[in-house]
């Protein structure tokens, strides 16, 4: 029986153990996952993300799918970043501190993402106390490339990327290359027992403070749904950390979801029971 193992970063997977999935099927994740483990594939959408994960050097050595991961000639690096070669406009932009870059090295090619420099810039310029709310809330960010192992959504995706969010993609993804007859999504909540934000790495670098507000759960739905209807031949296994509770909007069967006779509610102890019996 071959599984694959999809992870989200909603908080009903703390404390499950990776490495004993990962004897059992690969296992597909997102974002900021890599600062914990090592997934068979990593996925990213969004630009911070994205390039926090490239200049960590995470992708030199792992393989990562990214969205817009188009390159540039250094040669044309002023025109691509700044939008012109004048050295004091350019000067101008620098001061403003608006950059995220890592070191260059012999690199010849680079990504850019985030935020427009210059648009920022004219914004600045007519309003200054603009300013702190783009150094806080926004950036750009300039990736400088090195040998990796970095791939592009859209090429897998028959050059048209749908556009997804960060886990539906990797589920996706994962359909694709590995042709499972199982799929096990974990950390998948897509809603939130307090109306506040649900997600491991909620607070730090990339991600909303610990007191925002939820994520609206509407894509993440419409996406897997999307997935469920059409793989209708994969057994799919939505894991909660509590048996059902039609109560509780992460406990529960989804409504949305209703009529897939391919999906299976299970909690994280019949998932282990299952690995205890070794399937």
């Amino acid at each position: 029986m071959k599984r694959v193992f999809c992870l989200g970063n909603g908080e009903s997977r703390k404390g499950v153990n990776l490495d004993i999935l990962k004897q059992h099927g690969k296992i597909y994740g997102c974002n900021a996952l890599y600062r914990d483990y090592t997934p068979d594939v990593l996925v990213a959408v969004d630009q911070g993300i994205i390039h926090e994960i490239y200049q960590s050097g995470y992708a030199h050595k792992n393989v990562c799918y990214f969205r817009n991961w188009h390159s540039h000639d250094a040669k044309n690096y002023n025109l691509t970043v700044y939008g012109t070669d004048d050295e004091k406009v350019i000067n101008f932009i620098e001061s403003l501190n608006l950059k995220k870059e890592n070191e260059r090295g012999n690199s010849n090619r680079f990504v850019l993402g985030g935020t427009s420099l210059i648009s920022m810039a004219k914004s600045v310029m007519k309003d200054k106390s603009k300013l702190d709310e783009y150094r806080k809330s926004f950036q750009t960010y300039i990736s400088w490339l090195t040998k990796d192992k970095v791939q592009h959504i859209k090429e897998i995706q028959g050059g048209q990327d749908l556009g997804w969010a960060a886990g539906p993609t990797a589920i996706w993804l994962a359909i694709k290359k590995e042709q499972p007859q199982q799929v096990y999504l974990l950390g998948h909540d897509l809603n939130s027992k307090n109306h506040l934000i649900n997600n491991l790495y909620k607070g730090t670098k990339n991600y909303s403070p610990v007191n925002h507000k939820e994520t609206p759960s509407q894509n993440w739905i419409i996406q897997l749904n999307a997935l469920i209807g059409e793989n209708p031949d994969i057994a799919f296994y939505k894991v909660n950390r509590e048996s059902i509770d039609n109560n509780c909007k992460v406990n529960r069967i989804q409504p949305q979801f209703h009529g897939h006779k391919n999906l299976v509610y299970i909690t994280y102890d019949d998932l282990q029971n299952s690995i205890d019996k070794r399937w």
